[in-house]
This record gives structure tokens, C-alpha cells and sequence, in this order.
């Protein structure tokens, strides 16, 4: 028993030390600061810029073959182009830049990570999680 709360105790210390971080930004915008933490990025412009792309190509297009082929291709990224836009809006992300923290903790305005870590940091009183 006590091997498995110290376990844990490990566990939640490394989550604290490791927080999961996503940046919603435009295109254009950098995370700044980032160092060896891993952070994952939205750019919540970029499905109308790869949408309009397409359609200009579409419209270019006369051939069918060539039109499914750029269609296909194209899906992937306006599907992740999508679930940027969707998780921005299911964490109520209102305003960009904005930097996530554990899905938690929003901070807006800011593009260098050291600050938002900071920031997170001195209004929790130190942690980076709700214990």
C-alpha cells in the first residue's frame, strides 16, 4: 500500500514538473521560450487560410481525378485544422495569443512559455495543478 501512494506521490510530482501546455496563436505568432517543454500548437486562422487554398485549387481544377486528389490530401490537415478550432472553443478560449496549462489555468497575451509559467505559478501558489 504505501508503494503504491509513493507511486503516485512520483506520478503527480512529474505532472507537476512536466505540465501539458497548448498554445492557441495565428499564424505568423511563436511560442517563444520553450526550451525542452513540449507544447502543442493551434493556429486557430489556419483552417479558413487551408480552406480558401483549396478552394482556389478546386476552382482551378477541371480534371475529376485531380480534384479527388486534392481533396484527399487535403483532408488531414483541415481535419486537424478543425479540432484546433473545436478544443479552442471547448476550453472557452476567447481572445489570441493564449497559452493552456493541464487545461486548467489560461493566460492571453503572452508568447514567452518562462512567463506563463510563471504567471500559472505565482496565482496558484506554486503548483501548477488544483490538488
Amino acid at each position: 500500500m504505501i508503494r503504491v501512494f509513493l507511486g503516485l506521490l512520483l506520478i503527480h510530482s512529474a505532472a507537476m514538473a512536466s505540465p501539458q501546455v497548448q498554445a492557441f496563436l495565428l499564424l505568423g505568432q511563436t511560442l517563444g521560450n520553450v526550451s525542452s517543454q513540449r507544447v502543442t500548437v493551434c493556429y486557430l486562422d489556419a483552417f479558413s487560410r487551408d480552406k480558401q487554398v483549396l478552394d482556389q485549387r478546386l476552382h482551378e481544377q477541371r480534371d475529376k481525378n485531380n480534384i479527388e486528389a486534392l481533396v484527399k490530401k487535403a483532408s488531414p490537415q483541415l481535419s486537424d485544422d478543425y479540432q484546433c478550432l473545436a478544443q479552442a472553443k471547448q476550453l472557452g478560449i476567447t481572445n489570441v495569443p493564449a497559452v493552456v496549462i493541464n487545461s486548467q489555468y489560461v493566460v492571453y497575451g503572452q508568447l514567452n512559455l518562462a512567463n506563463v509559467l510563471a504567471q500559472v505559478k505565482q496565482s496558484t501558489g506554486g503548483g501548477h495543478e488544483n490538488d
